[in-house]
């Protein structure tokens, strides 16, 4: 038979170790094995790996190759079991094996027929009644009896077959590990799609061999490579509407080139709008929509209006009328001539759209890019963050589907081999970066790990450090542009000192990325060093690279279909980046399922559950006034449907609060709300140790004119001058002062600016509303009013400023952080009073007591204030970051050359810097009220009690008749405190002031009695009255709770 032989194909392949065996994982060829197979050392290097084949290849590598192509090359029943004996011979000596494809009939070996098939299970001896043994003993087959039992048995028994022939190690089932499924996966789900040379009953037996494995083991992912969940599908061709009327294939065809056309990062949404136009097309007669020149006249269009009217449902109607009028501008612009001129006539208008609008019940005319989501309250927000990350995950960690623990995996340590259960920790770090960041789920799914990056954020240092993992610079060797791509990203920040701080990398941007094309240099910097989330997602990386570790990106082409987002449009899926994912997700099944992170459902399940734990415990807290937040469940009863969503979980607004050169190190601190942060003015000439010093009377002179000059210089320069020497927000003050309010008499000067309308414009100064329909369709709906209220001019798109007014700007952002501080103080002690009154409920309600009403009343009078307070100091942060933006763009304008038309402020002492750092209460208020006798819009009379009350406690321990009870006019009161604050802080610095404050010094320990006294007989021209009767040691003055909260 040699004689026919030509050697040259098929080739032959190279035994693969696993574990503690050889594998030959090609589905055509044999794989020979080495010489010294049964030596278990496969930890060597590649070309020694080699060398232990060079004997079994010169030896047995042309016989093998040779009875493998005659084999291949049977007619016969006869010819090919005569062919196939020495090959078995090759396998008995273990010099080979079998090809992994060929009991499927997928080898150079071709098809077998059952009858070969039973003849060649034969030739295994023993090994067929051992393996079949061990299938019968699996609980999977067990429960099935009869002719279902013995099917299984068998289609079972023809997938170990394969693995017997194809490996060294494998006997029984018993034998296959997660390796083995890996290989098996490899071969029938290539790229995740199923191999389309199985039917749908071997597809059946692999799953049911993966589950069968799975339930024997305990090991919930094991086989997860062939369940159902992110199989991949093929996309939509035709459209069912277009396949029943084939005079309608044109628009099918012709809406997939407009999608494919533009940069769409999803076809879905937009493949609703083409049922909707094509359910309008089959309601004209034939003839008029069987062509493009024909089809969108206005008679057809209106057919499409009148059928829209009744699908689906409002929302719908609007978006997908307004996704075909785009459509149409596109065919229109398409059938353009040389001359530019459009040769389709359009009968669908934007005005046709807007009556359509009108025409819809009112709740439904918002723009389609709005989400109408129920927002979650604060109190809610903090709750559900403690029930997820409260003892270790312990509440997810108890979560339970069909029985089995749901969030677990198996690790097979590399190691050792061994298997250890692991809790699964993507979905419930997922969910809490959701709760404190305001991203949209499919952008924190997205997010990207930094393995391929050439640094790390590490969590023992809290410090930038060289990337130690194994991906480690992969970016960088790749060429790639964007070679920072972690969402944990060191930033830059403003300031004298420069640095930098680590805030966030987002690395989508829905379609704001439209102009990138969502590639790799698509979506923003969140600069805002918040340690919370910081932390948490430096432990989901450490969490993956441990138990997840993967060895390259994943690309978008090789993540399953439901765990992406559908298919994009031809011009942008060439071009979505690879990813490093975060939050890849184990459990995931299909091929590389580990490797992508985790579908919309499985992290709305999720969150589902969260939501109906939060209502057990919120109603076991008080059973007699329940709470529903699950509306709706699963015939199984998992919850199905809540009052919150994804899209309204609250994230504080001040998280989107950046821009160049505000020093976001500051404002991070000042919302962490554990420091009191001060804004300090300093001059390269020198630096005031106190705000006195700045504010002296010869200043203060200037400074009027400054603001003179400066008014005057805007009014009578061009709009580019006036462009150059001012700070704004926004240009349309610029407009108005250059135009309609040209007339200066009716602008109103506050301390820290201009109003060109005097202030009359407040309900409209804030930003626009856009009523949205479509790229084509956008129309203005107004404005919104300044945020904050009427006079918060730093917040006004209106408002002007410029150099002279940088001092009184800083008093601002000073005033600003005071109420920030008063607020987070407010919120934490009423944290603290709702957990005691939470406890006294719970004890009532355990104790099997009625809960009085009145109880019941303050919890929630506490917690409507903890609402509200929250909001407050949100919008606090968010004005404090809008002053500091308009002094860094003031001081911007002293950086550029512009002549002498840009009035300076206090031209002897240069343009000074404002810098902050932490402080204290009494230093911090002090700042403010003495600032505000130079600038009344400072003044708070709250500010000032609370400064006066810290120099009271001062003056008592001291010995001395509190300020505020002693025989003074109020203007004494405030010459003396001004007189007292600035000589303490200036001689004694914040923190021994404090140490005043609290009692542990005295006066008389500083030996500052006699100064002090002599500080005030010159501010007003009488002393401090001494008490009679001396406090004892280490006595406070304590202020009273209604005094505190102020």
């Amino acid at each position: 038979m040699l004689d026919r032989v030509v050697p040259k194909t098929p080739e032959l392949g190279l035994a693969t170790p696993i574990g503690n065996g050889w594998f030959n994982p090609l589905t055509d060829n044999f794989a020979i094995l080495p010489e010294d197979w049964e030596e278990a050392s496969h930890d060597v290097d590649e070309e020694d790996q080699l060398a232990r084949f060079t004997g079994a290849i010169t030896t047995e590598g042309y016989l093998l190759e040779a009875f493998q192509l005659i084999a291949s090359e049977s007619k016969t029943h006869g010819e090919k079991i005569d062919a196939l004996k020495p090959l078995f011979e090759f396998w008995e000596q273990k010099a080979a094996l079998f090809p992994f494809g060929f009991i499927w009939g997928q080898s150079a070996l071709g098809t077998l027929s059952a009858q070969l098939l039973h003849e060649i299970a034969a030739r295994t001896g023993e090994l067929q009644d051992e393996a079949k043994a061990s299938i019968e003993r699996l609980p999977f087959i067990a429960r099935k009896t009869g002719r279902d039992r013995d099917n299984h048995i068998g289609a079972i028994y023809r997938v170990v077959l394969a693995f017997q022939l194809a490996s060294t190690n494998v006997r029984t089932i018993d034998d296959v590990q997660r390796e083995h499924l890996l290989m098996l996966a490899d071969m029938v789900r290539p790229a995740g799609v199923w191999a389309p040379w199985l039917s749908q009953w071997h597809k059946t037996v692999i799953r049911g061999v993966a589950k069968a494995l799975s339930e024997q083991r305990e090991d919930p992912g094991l086989g997860q490579s062939f369940l159902r969940v992110g199989e991949r599908k093929r996309p939509k061709r035709k459209s069912d509407t277009a396949i029943g009327a084939p005079h309608l294939l044109w628009v099918d065809e012709l809406f997939e080139r407009f999608l494919d056309s533009q940069k769409f990062l999803q076809k879905k949404q937009h493949r609703r709008a083409l049922d909707l136009l094509l359910l309008g097309f089959k309601a004209c007669p034939p003839e008029d929509v069987a062509e493009v020149a024909t089809a969108f006249r206005r008679s057809n269009m209106q057919a499409l209006m009148a059928a829209a009217k009744d699908w689906s449902t409002p929302d719908q109607r609007l978006q997908c009328l307004s996704k075909i009028f785009d459509f149409c501008v596109w065919v229109q612009d398409e059938s353009r001539d040389e001359d530019g001129h459009p040769q389709i006539a359009l009968g669908l208008t934007n005005a046709d759209i807007d009556r359509f609008r009108q025409s819809l019940p009112a709740a439904s005319r918002s723009s389609d890019s709005e989400v109408r989501a129920r927002p979650m309250p604060a109190r809610l927000h903090v709750e559900m963050k403690n029930l997820i990350r409260e003892n270790d995950f312990a509440w997810p960690k108890s979560l339970l589907k069909k029985d089995r623990p749901s969030e677990w995996i198996t690790h097979i340590d590399p190691v050792t081999g061994e298997g250890q259960e692991v809790f699964c920790e993507v979905l419930p770090r997922l969910l809490l970066l959701m709760l404190d960041l305001p991203l949209r789920s499919v952008q924190a799914r997205r997010l990207d790990s930094g393995e391929g990056d050439d640094e790390a954020w590490s969590p023992a240092s809290r410090q930038w450090v060289e990337n130690p993992g194994p991906a480690a610079g992969y970016w960088r060797k790749m060429g790639a542009r964007n070679r920072r791509r972690g969402v944990l990203r060191r930033i830059p920040s403003a300031g004298r000192n420069g640095g930098s701080i680590t805030g966030f990398y987002v690395n989508s941007n829905k379609t704001q990325d439209r102009n990138k094309e969502f590639d790799e240099m698509s979506g923003y910097e969140i600069p805002w060093e918040f340690l919370d989330v910081i932390e948490n997602l430096a432990a989901m990386r450490a969490w993956q690279e441990r138990y997840n570790p993967v060895e390259r990106p994943l690309s978008s082409s090789d993540t399953p279909v439901g765990l992406r987002s559908d298919e994009a449009s031809e011009s942008v899926a060439g071009n979505l980046p690879d990813r490093f994912y975060l939050f890849r997700y184990p459990l995931n099944a299909g091929y590389r399922g580990n490797e992508a992170p985790p579908n919309y459902q499985a992290l709305h399940l999720f969150f589902n559950l969260a939501l109906e734990e939060l209502e057990r415990r919120l109603n076991l807290e008080d059973p007699e006034n329940p709470i529903k937040i699950i509306t709706r469940r699963e015939p199984g009863g998992s919850p199905r449907q809540a009052i919150y969503t994804l899209h309204g979980l609250r994230s504080s607004t001040i998280t989107t609060l950046y821009s160049e050169g505000v020093p976001i190190t500051i404002l991070s601190k000042l919302v962490a709300g554990h420091a009191t942060i001060l804004m300090t003015l300093s001059y390269v000439k020198f630096d005031p140790l106190h705000v006195s010093e700045v504010l002296s009377a010869a200043r203060e002179k200037a400074l009027a004119n400054d603001t003179s000059q400066f008014r005057s210089t805007l009014l009578n320069t061009t709009y580019e001058e006036a462009a150059k020497m001012t700070a704004r927000l926004q240009d349309d003050g610029l407009q108005q002062a250059k135009g309609l309010y040209a007339d200066a008499n009716s602008w109103s000067s506050p301390d820290i600016g201009i109003c060109p309308n005097g202030g009359v414009q407040c309900h409209i100064g804030g930003e626009p509303q856009i009523r949205k329909g479509g790229k084509s369709h956008r129309k203005p709906g107004g404005y919104l009013p300044v945020p904050g209220g009427p006079r918060n001019c730093v917040r006004c798109r209106f408002f002007i400023t410029g150099l002279p007014f940088l001092i009184p700007l800083a008093g601002h952002a000073n005033m600003q952080s005071a109420k920030a501080s008063s607020l987070s103080i407010r919120i934490e002690q009423s944290r603290a009073r709702l957990k005691d009154l939470k406890r006294e409920r719970h004890e009532l309600s355990t104790a099997g007591h009625v809960i009085p009403s009145g109880l019941r009343k303050r919890i929630m009078a506490i917690e409507a204030e903890l609402e509200a307070d929250s909001d407050a100091r949100d919008q606090v942060f968010t004005d404090f970051h809008a002053t500091l933006t308009l002094v860094e763009k003031i001081r911007a304008i002293s950086r550029q050359d512009a002549g002498d038309k840009l009035p300076m402020l206090i031209n002897d002492d240069g343009i000074p810097e404002l810098t902050g750092r932490e402080s204290t209460r009494f230093e911090l208020t002090d700042s403010v009220v003495q600032m505000s006798r130079f600038y009344p819009s400072l003044e708070s009379a709250d500010l000032e009690r609370e400064r006066d009350q810290f120099l009271d406690r001062i003056l008592y321990n001291g010995g001395y008749i509190p300020i505020t009870l002693g025989p003074l006019s109020a203007e004494e009161r405030r010459k003396a405190a001004d007189a007292m604050s600035a000589f303490l802080l200036t001689k004694l610095g914040a923190s021994e002031s404090q140490n005043l404050i609290e009692g542990h010094k005295t006066l008389a320990d500083l030996g500052l009695q006699q100064p002090l006294e002599d500080v005030v007989r010159r501010a007003i021209g009488a002393p401090l009255v001494r008490l009679e009767t001396r406090p004892q040691p280490g006595a406070v003055l304590e202020l009273t709770a209604s005094e505190t909260e102020q």
